[in-house]
């Protein structure tokens, strides 16, 4: 019966696994479906003419990057983040692709990506994995504005973060390991940000800079760590926007 159970486990772990990635590839296929020009300038001139082009933010050391670059052949990405180390990491990984990438050190909140890096209006799709959450209301504002000249006409936005009662969120008030500096801000010992959404927070972010909502929801998912014995009810917002260049 134990093993049963754990067989029960692994396969509920396994379910929303699955879940989890199938989610992280969906902004890619609806985005796919947009016509994408090819334009001089950009790297790409030898390349398909159905390049989608990646305006990924806060890439980290590649962890949404290489798995997309594996199941997608017509992706190239102009990936970015505030750390020098993770973009160094990148480019020493052997999954990197030095023809379908180009990792550089941005701060998207202080200023849009440099135009001999990323030309004027060439992205068709960006991607906010996790990391407007890290950001004030100020600074999100600057960033998604940052964003815009980067923006092909008709570009999708893709939206994943932490949701007003997430479990992360539950934990903070209970242990007391972040202070709350404002409604759904808190602030962690080590002195970053976490940032809970609503929905109709997220939307007017972006509604206010421009944007058309397509999609913006929460998304549910129990996780059960049993090596440390945590079962949690996690809450994410996910959303995806488009871009209009008439807007800018």
């Amino acid at each position: 019966e134990e093993e049963e159970e754990e067989e029960e486990e692994e396969e509920v772990e396994e379910r929303n696994q699955e879940e989890d990635s199938e989610n992280s590839v969906t902004p890619v296929d609806a985005a796919t479906t947009e016509t994408v020009s090819t334009r001089t300038g950009s790297g790409l001139e030898a390349s398909p003419a159905k390049w989608l082009r990646v305006f990924e933010t806060g890439c980290g050391v590649g962890n949404t990057l290489f798995p997309l670059l594996s199941s997608y052949d017509h992706l190239f990405f102009y990936s970015f983040d505030l750390s020098v180390h993770a973009i160094e990491l990148i480019k020493q990984s052997d999954e990197f692709q030095a023809d379908r990438c180009l990792p550089f050190v941005l701060d998207i909140c202080k200023s849009p990506a440099p135009v001999d890096v990323v030309p004027p209006h060439t992205c068709n799709l960006a991607t906010w994995i996790f990391v407007l959450s890290a950001m004030n209301l100020d600074s999100m504002r600057a960033a998604i504005r940052n964003m815009i000249p980067s923006l092909a006409d008709g570009a999708l936005v893709y939206v994943r973060d932490y949701a007003t009662g997430d479990s992360a969120e539950k934990r903070f008030l209970e242990s007391g390991t972040a202070k709350q500096v404002d409604e759904s801000l808190y602030v962690r010992r080590d002195l970053t940000l976490a940032y809970f959404f609503t929905t109709e927070c997220l939307r007017t972010l972006f509604e206010s800079a421009g944007f058309e909502t397509l999609q913006c929801e929460y998304v549910y998912r129990f996780v059960e760590n049993r090596k440390e014995d945590l079962k949690m009810n996690r809450i994410f917002v996910q959303a995806l926007f488009r871009y209009r260049l008439s807007s800018d």
